[in-house]
């Protein structure tokens, strides 16, 4: 445990200053950051305060049902990755009740996912309400769903997770894909073989079959989950400090990152999250990445961060002003094409059996609805 915040990284301190200097507090004294709305969870890391124990607790149950989870999969043999907040809990923070973690994200393969998502239910895990499976017509009951067999998640439209909660409250969310959202699978089509071919076992779990993500790939998924939110999560700026603690050579990972988004039309998204979190955290060996990603003079007003650190590290409950959301959110649009995309397929009649193929007519005009609100307009 760090004993105050002066012995934290360059990039968490420029963070912790940054919001001192929005809310008025001193860095002499950083007692304020322990009950800092947003930037509180970090006050364990600098042994200002212990750890919470209800988000031990809650780390406990999420351990015990991912257990049981595992155990299901051994079964039948399928195999799992771990994503995002527990996983980062476990093995980029010195307590993994720091981090707060809410649910479990697994990754399964797209042939394996009707059976797992099955299996689960059988095991006696339920629907989450509004999820948009939930909402589909493969609804039979309420909280629960039958997909065929043969069915086939990498269809359009088809959700990229499937939302449930265990009896005893724990949320998990079952990926078949890294990205939730249907539209930005269309507009970013991320081959998933990529993530499973180079994915390492994941040990101290109960099961032998459990992977997580190469570390160049953690990093793009770390940028990748940041972007689609927004912007809004500073966990996410927390998460990619603490794994380039962990690397010896910063720079060639960061080359890695660059290669990928090259190679996977990721290129003005990245660039996009490296500027800003330069500006929010200061220049590191990402600035290697940053220059091998800057686009050309016409794509470049598009891709230059609007929002400050001011509007990420404000008061606001999020961390975003609404004056402010709407720029943030025209800018997850990475190219004029992606937006001529998603006109074509609204007016184009062909796939408007699609929509009732794949879910009622209502959630996917509230889906479509929603992703255009998201594209020209604030969200509420």
């Amino acid at each position: 445990m760090h004993k105050d915040p002066d012995t934290l990284s360059p990039g968490l301190r420029q963070m912790i200053q940054a919001r001192a200097r929005l809310v008025h507090a001193s860095m002499s004294d950083p007692s304020w950051l322990i009950s800092d709305p947003l930037l509180g969870f970090i006050a364990p890391l600098a042994g200002l305060r212990p750890v919470d124990p209800r988000r031990l607790a809650r780390y406990v149950l999420l351990r015990e049902v991912l257990k049981q989870i595992l155990l299901a999969f051994a079964e039948r043999q399928i195999p799992a990755m771990l994503l995002k907040g527990l996983h980062y809990a476990d093995s980029l923070y010195p307590n993994p009740a720091i981090r707060p973690t809410q649910d479990i994200d697994l990754l399964v393969p797209p042939d394996r996912f009707q059976e797992a998502a099955m299996l689960l239910q059988e095991k006696g895990f339920r629907l989450q309400a509004g999820s948009p499976f939930e909402q589909s017509r493969f609804r039979t009951a309420p909280g629960y769903i039958e997909l065929p067999d043969g069915f086939d998640p990498t269809a359009f439209l088809c959700p990229g997770e499937v939302n449930l909660q265990h009896p005893g409250g724990a949320d998990v969310d079952l990926h078949w894909h890294i990205s939730p959202d249907p539209f930005l699978r269309a507009v970013r089509p991320l081959p998933m073989n990529q993530f499973w071919q180079s994915a390492p076992e994941l040990s101290g779990y109960e099961s032998d079959l459990l992977y997580h993500l190469a570390r160049p790939l953690e990093l793009f998924y770390m940028l990748f989950t940041w972007h689609r939110n927004g912007f809004r999560s500073n966990y996410a700026l927390v998460d990619m400090d603490l794994l380039l603690q962990q690397e010896s050579d910063q720079r060639a990972l960061w080359e890695q990152v660059a290669d990928f988004a090259l190679r996977n039309q990721s290129r003005l998204f990245v660039y996009r999250a490296l500027r800003l979190r330069e500006r929010i955290c200061g220049a590191d060996a990402a600035g290697v990445a940053i220059t091998r990603l800057e686009p050309g003079f016409f794509a470049r007003w598009r891709t230059l961060p609007l929002e400050n650190e001011r509007s990420i590290l404000s008061k606001s409950k999020d961390g975003i002003p609404n004056r402010q959301r709407w720029f943030i959110q025209w800018m997850c649009v990475d190219r004029w094409t992606d937006t001529i995309k998603l006109l074509l397929v609204l007016i184009c009649p062909p796939r408007a059996w699609l929509v009732f193929r794949y879910g009622s007519a209502g959630h996917w005009l509230q889906h479509w609805k929603r992703m255009l609100g998201t594209i020209f307009f604030a969200r509420k």
